[in-house]
């Protein structure tokens, strides 16, 4: 087999895709021969091409657990290999083909890349929370019962009505005309119910 993706029997269109990857692919054979590497495994692994391709797998690199995947058919994943200049994580997996084992699949990634996208992922969940704060911050009910001012009998059958609402999971509508309090209303119930500690949405219609 070329290195043109022929073991692939799907194009070029496949090995131009694997060729892109900054992970490394390496594939055997039923004979643990290799049949294909692409560049960012030859990178990692610190290899010619001419080294590998077409050669006995144990013979190039001892100690590879590939031979033992094809042979048996378990999936192996989590390796941890160690190179002079660098270390890397390998999955391993069987190649089927009709229900037979046709060869096996080698996944690498360089250890930096894993920790520089273990960086990432924290970045990504700190800004997320820092988001999540500062959105419950700008939505939140700032009103309580306590700054409901009236003393009058109907005002007062209204706190105890409202107060009684916020206990219930149900839909509350409140009318009245244009700055009679309708929002302040609608603010001490949230914060008067089980869901004070979620962000309060107004929606002006």
């Amino acid at each position: 087999m070329d290195r043109d993706g022929a073991f692939f029997n799907t194009g070029q269109t496949i090995t131009t895709l694997i060729e892109s990857l900054s992970d490394g692919i390496l594939i055997a054979d039923i004979d643990a021969v290799v049949r294909y590497v692409n560049e960012s495994y030859l990178n990692i692994v610190g290899i010619k091409r001419e080294a590998i391709m077409g050669k006995f797998l144990p013979d190039v690199r001892p100690g590879s657990v590939l031979p033992q995947v094809i042979k048996t058919g378990q999936s192996k994943l989590g390796i941890i290999r160690r190179e002079i200049s660098t270390n890397y994580v390998v999955d391993l997996n069987p190649l089927y083909e009709n229900g037979q084992i046709i060869g096996g699949i080698s996944l690498i990634k360089d250890v930096e890349r894993i920790k520089q996208l273990s960086r990432e992922l924290e970045q990504y969940v700190r800004r997320n929370e820092e988001l999540k704060k500062t959105v419950t911050r700008l939505s939140r009910a700032k009103y309580t019962f306590d700054d409901v001012i009236g003393v009058s009998a109907p005002m007062q059958k209204a706190i105890a009505m409202a107060k009684r609402m916020a206990e219930y999971d149900e839909d509350i509508l409140i009318v009245g005309e244009s700055g009679t309090g309708k929002e302040l209303f609608a603010q001490a119930i949230h914060n008067c119910s089980a869901r004070a500690s979620k962000p309060f949405i107004a929606l002006n219609c």
